[in-house]
């Protein structure tokens, strides 16, 4: 789950405190959900789907969507 937060986040430009305070928790208590040391509530695990663009589930169950490699576009 780590990765996926950690990416989703950086995406968006955020620091670990910026989504704590959008979703209204210590900057300590998301960063300690981001590195899998917590976990999220239903509500707070909504409001960070909801501050990164992204469903529940792909945060929180990223082994059910397999993420493929886009071609690169060069010539064989």
């Amino acid at each position: 789950m780590s990765s996926v937060l950690q990416r989703l986040r950086r995406n968006k430009g955020l620091t670990t405190y910026e989504v704590g305070e959008a979703i209204g928790v210590p900057q300590s208590v998301y960063s300690r959900i981001e590195n899998g040391k917590a976990t999220a509530s239903d509500e707070v695990g909504q409001s960070i789907a909801r501050l990164l663009d992204t469903s529940v589930d792909m945060i929180f169950t990223p082994s059910r969507y397999v993420v493929t490699a886009e071609p690169s576009g060069e010539a064989a």
